[in-house]
């Protein structure tokens, strides 16, 4: 049976970029989003989403103007809304676009809320492109720093990352939607992970475990076809344009496997042993396997990384046991490989 059917999983997008992604993510039509703007006219250009416009007093619908200050207020006046948003919440992703006004405003408001109220947080943020200028990178920097004192996890995309030798001469409507499709890979890619039953499964305690304390993470995914799916595939998901830090950083990784039954346990063993090399020696490792007989010599290798620079061992000693029931705790499957 589908994990959703037993935890109310929300996504969350703030400001305009956050609006954008929302919108784009039409696959995962049983996650319960929501855009969250000072800009009334933007979200009513959204189709087919639920929308919510905070601050209306403070900024007449009319946005933040660029001022996270501005942003910040609104989310004060419109604390009671959001934290009605939120009541039920096993798991939430929020993202934005870090620079401007609404996200870098709001967002760390709504993590806060998030924290305070002991809902487990996923953050997906863009950094500006440099052609942006350097006042709203700024911005996005302090931003993040705000937002990691809450959330249990995040992934940062850095927009200029994703414009290589090849794509350089895109539009920038284009380079635009590159980052949004990036953001929607990163949030269905771990959506996916909980929501599909497989032969090994990673359940919700399984996610809960890898996210706990998480700080900064990344998600990447490698895609293999044919005679060499395997190598394809690794290399593929390692050579991510996402990808800026060094597997060895972390010290928590999920692998979600996704191939034809003619996957067999050789196979398994060296995805999780290639990649258990490219991680820190002491790294807590879960994988799950999903079967579909209709693949052939084709498979798709998933990683969710986190913990970036944090001892385990240090970690485990500092958690606040209350933060996860002790029902969840008991159902933790965490394998560390030595």
């Amino acid at each position: 049976m589908s994990n959703l059917l037993k935890h109310n999983i929300k996504l969350i997008g703030v400001g305009g970029c956050g609006g954008n992604t929302i919108s784009r993510i039409k696959s995962n039509s049983q996650m319960k989003s929501i855009a969250i703007n000072t800009d009334v006219n933007a979200l009513s250009l959204l189709d087919d989403t639920h929308t919510f416009a905070i601050g209306p007093k403070l900024t007449n619908g009319q946005g933040a103007g660029g001022d996270p200050l501005i942003a910040k207020k609104a989310i004060q006046e419109s604390k009671k809304q959001i934290q009605e948003l939120l009541l039920d919440t096993d798991l939430l992703f929020i993202t934005a676009g870090l620079g401007g006004g609404t996200g870098s405003g709001a967002t760390p408001l709504i993590s806060e809320i998030c924290r305070k109220n002991k809902i487990p947080t996923i953050g997906v943020f863009t950094m500006p492109f440099t052609f942006e200028g350097s006042n709203r990178a700024n911005l996005a920097n302090i931003a993040i720093e705000n937002i990691k004192k809450y959330v249990d996890t995040f992934i940062i995309i850095d927009n200029n990352s994703l414009l290589n030798k090849q794509n350089r001469n895109i539009s920038i409507h284009e380079a635009f939607l590159l980052a949004d499709s990036v953001i929607d890979q990163s949030i269905s890619g771990i959506y996916e992970i909980i929501n599909t039953t497989g032969t090994i499964n990673v359940d919700f305690s399984d996610l809960l475990s890898l996210l706990r304390d998480g700080g900064e993470s990344f998600m990447s995914k490698g895609i293999g076809k044919g005679n060499n799916f395997l190598e394809d595939a690794i290399l593929d998901l390692t050579t991510h344009p996402m990808i800026q830090n060094p597997f060895n950083e972390y010290s928590k990784l999920l692998i979600n496997i996704h191939g034809g039954n003619d996957i067999n346990f050789d196979n398994v063993e060296y995805i999780v042993e290639t990649l258990r090399k490219k991680t820190n020696e002491n790294s807590n490792i879960i994988f799950g396997l999903i079967e579909n007989k209709k693949w052939k010599k084709e498979i798709s290798i998933t990683a969710l990384a986190t913990s970036k620079n944090i001892n385990t061992e240090e970690s485990n000693d500092d958690k606040d046991s209350s933060y996860l029931s002790f029902e969840t705790q008991l159902d933790q499957k965490v394998f560390s490989f030595n």
